[in-house]
């Protein structure tokens, strides 16, 4: 009996390889371990011809072959009687094929290495199980009832942060993830920065990842969730060499968090108003942990966070203007060095923040420092002619809550914290002694 490959969807995921056989025009066998198999539709299935030289050439001479899938998580093996139909090195099916393999080749090092040449079309004449494995299925099975009080929860958060760090958790709960992060799209600079995490030793919060770079620059550019079910197997065919450089830019780079332990990697973009304007990426140290129905919530999620996240940074509507001087600071100078040509500010020799966030927090150093003032509104902030902010309202609340997260995360001496809607405070331990470079 012929079983719908839409229900062994867990098989094309590339846990467990699969292996095809094929017979030359002579008769003689040939079998080939693949590393993918590609689910098109019901009836078809494609394979990525990178290193099958004798099997392309078998299938072309011989197009039936033999094909065994295995579902990585019961073990049960399925016998595919399969018949090849052409081969494809453009279109729709090949770009959305060649956009994963980039993807998932990127986040090890091998972006160069693994390109995508052809695929190779097959019909699928039947499809048989096996007698190996279970009959259990470890399927996602998220309650729609739970999605819809995770929904609550988000939606009850009183401000941006908290709006985010409720993402993260609900996501990770939902998902059963080990770790969890949420950035959003800088525009002008085609880069999507950390602005928060979960479970990871440092949070890495303004960390940055470039639109179009590994799984969660492939989400943002493509506008598709993007996974990898088993990250360990790309890394056995990995053998990238990461250099560390101690050049004047990488002083400027806050490290991106990492989990050692992830196997299973999935990246959703946030859509809004036909935008994208961030990724939500989670992590789990289990095979297959993020199956279709789990991204399905995780999308439903994502859209949901997406319009939240844009009324939450539309909503910090400015409170008058913030006139009022500040106690006396302690006597201790703090070293602040402003460099004007990108931005950054470092505190006493340590990298601090760049950009706008870095031109920001000068801006209410220098107020401080000159006007012994403390206070602020994001109206005054927006409206000020020498901080060269974006247009849109969306970035200068995004970098506001960038720079706010950054400098309670390290021990500074220096805090931007929030004082009521549209209000800030910046708190000082000593005197700021600014050197513009």
């Amino acid at each position: 009996m012929t079983i719908p490959l839409s229900q062994l969807e867990a098989c094309f995921a590339g846990v467990v390889p699969s292996i095809i056989a094929t017979r030359s025009a002579e008769g003689v066998p040939n079998i080939s371990y693949l590393s993918q198999v590609v689910m098109v539709d019901d009836r078809h299935i494609a394979l990525t011809n990178q290193f099958l030289s004798k099997t392309a050439a078998n299938i072309r001479s011989n197009p039936v072959a033999a094909l065994m899938i295995v579902d990585g998580r019961t073990g049960r093996q399925y016998a595919l009687d399969i018949v090849w139909r052409r081969s494809d090195d453009r279109g729709p099916l090949f770009d959305r094929v060649e956009r994963d393999l980039t993807a998932h080749s990127a986040q090890v090092g091998m972006a160069d290495i693994m390109r995508l040449r052809a695929l190779e079309v097959f019909e699928v004449l039947e499809v048989r199980a096996c007698e190996a494995g279970t009959n259990a299925s470890d399927a996602s099975q998220i309650p729609v009832a739970l999605l819809a009080e995770k929904s609550r929860v988000l939606a009850m958060a009183q401000g941006t942060e908290e709006f985010l760090d409720r993402l993260l958790e609900v996501a990770a709960t939902l998902a059963q993830a080990d770790r969890a992060m949420i950035l959003l799209v800088e525009q002008k600079r085609k880069v999507l920065v950390v602005m928060g995490s979960l479970g990871y030793q440092t949070s890495g919060v303004g960390s940055e990842v470039v639109a179009g770079d590994g799984l969660i620059g492939q989400a943002a550019a493509n506008r598709e969730t993007t996974r990898i079910s088993d990250i360990s197997r790309i890394h056995r065919l990995s053998h990238a060499v990461v250099s560390h450089t101690h050049s004047e830019a990488s002083l400027r780079e806050i490290a991106f968090p990492r989990f050692n332990g992830a196997i299973s990697q999935v990246a959703v973009p946030l859509i809004s108003s036909d935008e994208v304007t961030g990724v939500l990426f989670l992590e789990s140290s289990r095979r297959y942990a993020f199956d279709m129905p789990c991204c399905s919530v995780l999308e439903t999620l994502a859209n949901h966070a997406a319009s939240g996240l844009r009324h939450e940074l539309h909503g910090d509507e400015e409170q008058g203007v913030a006139v009022s001087l500040a106690p006396a600071l302690p006597e201790r100078a703090l070293d602040i060095a402003f460099y004007d040509y990108d931005g950054s500010i470092f505190i006493a020799n340590e990298y601090a923040i760049k950009g706008v966030a870095g031109r920001l927090l000068l801006y209410m150093l220098e107020k401080a420092a000159e006007e012994g003032r403390r206070d602020f509104t994001n109206r005054e902030i927006r409206l000020a002619p020498d901080l060269r902010l974006p247009d849109f309202k969306d970035n200068l609340e995004t970098r506001l809550l960038l720079l706010k997260r950054r400098l309670q995360e390290r021990e500074f001496g220096v805090k931007v914290v929030s004082a009521g809607r549209g209000r800030l405070e910046l708190t000082l331990e000593g005197i700021p002694r600014i050197s513009r470079m």
